[in-house]
């Protein structure tokens, strides 16, 4: 009776473990939607280079 009890647990906890990393896999190794390809890096990221080109400008001419 233990055993059985302890082959479940052990069945259970690597369904979990595989699962988990499957779905990681699945998540990094997935195509990127065409709206974002199209978009330069720096236009996804929010405030990327605004506050430097503000602060260069401001420099410059202030």
């Amino acid at each position: 009776m233990r055993y059985n009890l302890m082959l479940q647990l052990v069945a259970g906890t690597t369904v979990i473990l595989v699962s988990t990393a499957a779905l990681f896999a699945w998540l990094q190794n997935r195509a990127e939607p065409a709206e974002l390809r199209t978009r330069p890096v720096s236009s996804r990221v929010v405030g990327v280079g605004v506050g430097v080109a503000c602060r260069r400008h401001s420099l410059a001419f202030g």
